[in-house]
């Protein structure tokens, strides 16, 4: 049997998504949902890329971190939500996020004049501001 090459150039020939075409993919989803505004279309658009964000990021053992432009948008969908379901749904993503993949830096070099990854305990996070 023949492997079948993409056509959108958004995956490898072994299938996998890379993070530009992930962000893209489920960011075209909320674009959908600001043309219907405050409709049970766009209600359904918004819980359609929360999902999608998940199950890029979350679901999957070795998902990928979503994209700043993709933790704004849920951020965001937080922030406007009129509907408990969006609230609530957007909410927990953004914990899960924060949960999964901590906020790391290099630090300087330390003693021996090797640099070390940190991870930030307590930052600064979208839902300090809720």
């Amino acid at each position: 049997m023949e492997k079948r090459e993409t056509i959108n150039n958004c995956g490898n020939l072994k299938g996998r998504m890379n993070r530009g075409c992930i962000e893209a993919n489920t960011l075209a989803i909320i674009d959908s949902a600001e043309i219907h505004k405050d409709s049970q279309d766009a209600k359904d658009d918004r819980v359609d890329f929360l999902e999608a964000v998940r199950i890029a990021s979350i679901v999957p053992e070795n998902g990928t971190p979503p994209t700043k432009k993709m933790v704004e948008a849920v951020f965001q969908i937080l922030r406007a939500g009129k509907s408990l379901e969006l609230i609530m749904s957007s909410y927990e993503l953004l914990n899960e996020i924060e949960k999964r993949f901590p906020r790391i830096y290099v630090s300087e070099s330390s003693g021996n004049g090797s640099p070390e990854l940190v991870v930030i305990e307590e930052v600064n996070s979208h839902l300090d501001y809720v």
